[in-house]
């Protein structure tokens, strides 16, 4: 089965987002890997722990997600994070449960969530070398240049409109300051036609992929999560919502090569 992808993708050109391969993995190898690679207790635990809360955490990410988004820190030996923005510390939790001792996690959110932010993590396992800033990112990541130049994972989850898409892409083109080998996560990021009309990134963001598409690879949760293949690998339940609905799952990866 492994075998057949690429020619699966081939055969319905112009419709599947998700590349055959991702950092060198086959796609269904890469799902497999994830799976074993998360920490599946953990992130059970911290499912529970949102739900009983009534989203305290107010955190969009599906279980889905949650796998991709540790699974892929240990696969690919992430140590430097730059995450724009937390909220209250959903997203934050999940990096700091897999990170290690010797990474580096820097935090950026214009609304002042430290405190509930470290209450969440701290629910859950230790703050490992997290630093957060207060402002606009657009602003401030001046400062963090360098910092940018060396990150292994970027990942974005702020403004979800056009004119954020465009700043990041095209006038402050932030994936052309990471390294190859950096992993890029945008969440909520829809299939093309389907983004609500008050948003806007999706509809920018898709046509600039298409345009770079030998620079990246891509790996779409939002289409994985809907394929039968991926779905007999992890369970049908891993892609279900609190109230047990299909889960939005809309989170763009990319590796930068």
């Amino acid at each position: 089965m492994l075998r057949l992808w690429p020619r699966r993708l081939d055969t319905i050109p112009g419709r599947r987002l998700t590349g055959p391969t991702f950092g060198g993995w086959e796609v269904l190898d890469l799902t497999r890997a994830l799976a074993a690679a998360a920490p599946a207790g953990d992130l059970g635990r911290l499912w529970r722990d949102h739900a009983a809360r009534g989203g305290a955490l107010h955190g969009q990410y599906d279980r889905f997600d949650m796998i991709v988004l540790t699974g892929l820190i240990r696969l690919f030996g992430v140590q430097k994070v730059l995450e724009c923005a937390p909220h209250q510390g959903w997203s934050t939790t999940l990096m700091q449960l897999v990170l290690p001792g010797e990474g580096e996690h820097r935090s950026f959110d214009r609304v002042d969530y430290e405190a509930a932010i470290q209450d969440a993590v701290r629910r859950h396992t230790t703050l490992k070398n997290w630093s957060f800033f207060v402002g606009d990112f657009q602003d401030l990541i001046g400062g963090h240049w360098d910092y940018l130049s060396q990150v292994d994972l970027l990942f974005i989850d702020a403004d979800h409109g056009q004119a954020f898409a465009q700043w990041y892409l095209d006038e402050a083109r932030l994936l052309d300051q990471v390294r190859p080998g950096c992993l890029i996560q945008i969440h909520d990021v829809y299939p093309p036609g389907r983004e609500p009309a008050r948003l806007g990134e999706s509809r920018y963001a898709w046509p600039w992929l298409a345009d770079k598409r030998d620079r990246f690879d891509v790996y779409f949760t939002w289409e994985m999560a809907r394929l039968k293949e991926i779905q007999r690998i992890l369970g049908k339940k891993v892609f279900l919502d609190h109230a047990g609905r299909q889960a939005n799952n809309c989170s763009l990866w990319l590796y930068k090569r």
